[in-house]
C-alpha cells in the first residue's frame, strides 16, 4: 500500500479491516458463549464488540492502558 502512494490513515484503517475479519473467521468457528465473553471485553474496553477501531488506535491508547 504504502509503494502505491496510501497514507498512514489509509493503511490502518486497511490493517484494522483485515483484523476485523480474521476476528470474524475466528469466532466462527467458537461457540456463541467464546465469542460472547470476548464481545462482552472488548465492548466494556473500547466501546466496541470487534474492539478497537482505526480512530481509536490513531490516537493512542485510552488513559491508564499503555
Amino acid at each position: 500500500m504504502r509503494d502505491a502512494g496510501a497514507i498512514d490513515e489509509e493503511v490502518a484503517r486497511e490493517l484494522v479491516d483485515m483484523r476485523n475479519q480474521a476476528k470474524a473467521i475466528t469466532r466462527a468457528g467458537m461457540t456463541p458463549e467464546e465469542a460472547r465473553i470476548l464481545e462482552e471485553r472488548n465492548t466494556a474496553k473500547y466501546g466496541n464488540p470487534l474492539g478497537p477501531t482505526a480512530d481509536r488506535i490513531a490516537t493512542g491508547p485510552p488513559p491508564g492502558l499503555s
